[in-house]
């Protein structure tokens, strides 16, 4: 959003503004994650019996839901390859849509997270502890971050805190964990509580 607002102050170009995103994301997680990659699949660790390929191409999200299965001390690596498929795609639509439009974009993903889950559920096409790792089924998660930055923004309503709405989403949040420990600890989590 930054780099929107310099772009339309004529500060920077779209292409020069991607380049410092694309560049900034490479540099934060890559190192790292292909070194500690690489480091487990040297040592033969748990996990690297599926094929490195899945890993390298930040794909293990894929590799999750196609085989309905954890791949042992990977599995975290679903997260990571959720956050670079975000990255291909969020500053697009961050730099090309219109001002405007960016509000809409956040209630349309705030909606298609949860209809992606409930389908891919609702049609057997997952279980329910992996119906998430797919990119379409956290639209919802990366809308809420978009929300608060977009809320956060110089100009806009203040300090989003002091805001009624967020009172209520904290509520609410906390009222669906009170909900969701209630139901397991007593034993009656509905097959679709995800």
């Amino acid at each position: 959003l930054r780099a929107r607002r310099k772009i339309d102050a004529g500060a920077a170009t779209p292409n020069s503004e991607l380049r410092r995103f694309f560049v900034r994301r490479l540099f934060r997680l890559w190192p790292l994650y292909f070194a500690s990659l690489l480091a487990a699949y040297a040592q033969h660790l748990d996990g690297t019996q599926t094929n490195i390929w899945w890993h390298l191409l930040f794909a293990t999200n894929h590799y999750v839901f196609h085989y309905q299965e954890w791949p042992g001390l990977l599995s975290h690596f679903w997260t990571l390859a959720v956050e670079q498929q975000f990255y291909f795609v969020w500053p697009f639509a961050i730099l090309l849509l219109a001002w405007p439009a960016l509000p809409r974009l956040f209630a349309f993903l705030l909606v298609a997270g949860p209809a992606t889950r409930a389908v891919l559920l609702g049609f057997g096409f997952s279980q329910p502890e992996y119906v998430y790792v797919l990119l379409p089924c956290c639209f919802d998660f990366f809308a809420l971050g978009g929300i608060v930055a977009w809320r956060c923004q110089p100009g806009r309503h203040g300090q989003i805190a002091r805001r009624g709405l967020l009172r209520a989403v904290i509520l609410g949040l906390f009222v669906w964990l009170v909900l969701g420990g209630v139901l397991r600890t007593t034993g009656h989590v509905p097959r679709y509580w995800v």
